[in-house]
């Protein structure tokens, strides 16, 4: 991680000697120093946690409200990719149907 070097800042923390430990062998085993390892390992979880929260998260109401407005743009004939994607939604037979998909029930076009 050389590319760090050039503009460093400093992070001290305090752990355990047995948690110290595991990361001393853990980076030995990779053929690391122990601050590669730690700002490799840290800097790894920090984009898996910052890419989780870019999902957007819907509460159900507000799925059925955006299904809802997504059928209601179809009568102004909506673009194709809109379609699309509530045609991919829908499952293949009711018994899997969640209250998401409720309000795409018949909304596929026949080919």
């Amino acid at each position: 991680m050389n590319q760090h070097a050039a503009q460093s800042s400093r992070m001290d923390l305090r752990l355990p000697q047995e948690v110290r430990d595991i990361i001393d062998h853990a980076a030995t085993m990779e053929g690391r120093t122990r601050t590669d390892f730690v700002i490799a390992a840290a800097l790894e979880r920090a984009e898996q946690v910052i890419e989780r929260r870019r999902v957007i998260r819907l509460a159900l109401r507000d799925q059925e409200l955006l299904a809802a407005s997504l059928l209601e743009d179809q009568e102004r004939e909506a673009p194709q990719y809109v379609k699309d994607i509530a045609e991919n939604m829908r499952p293949e037979s009711s018994a899997n149907e969640t209250p998401f998909l409720a309000p795409f029930r018949g909304c596929r076009e026949s080919r």
